[in-house]
């Protein structure tokens, strides 16, 4: 096995590491989901699949990181998006 050893134990243990890979994971995934909401062919038929990805988005790092405040302002961020995409 690859990354079994003490040559990775270091990784293992280094939660600074851990919590920066973690943000840039987040901060890439709501990136995404902010293109998603933006494409330009998106339909108000969409409207519903396109708010429950904001929650799936929320509930996924909300559980992983147990209730980040910066969850919350990015699911506002995400949700102020979808309202002036759909005037709602």
């Amino acid at each position: 096995m690859i990354n079994s050893g003490k040559e990775w134990a270091w990784m293992d243990n280094n939660q600074k590491l851990k919590k920066s890979i973690e943000l840039e994971e987040r901060r890439d995934e709501m990136k995404w989901v902010e293109k998603v909401l933006t494409h330009k062919d998106n339909k108000s038929i969409h409207y519903p699949a396109l708010k429950q990805l904001i929650n799936l988005y929320h509930n996924k790092w909300v559980n992983k990181t147990k209730g980040s405040a910066l969850i919350d302002i990015y699911r506002q961020y995400l949700k102020s998006i979808l309202r002036s995409e759909f005037g709602r």
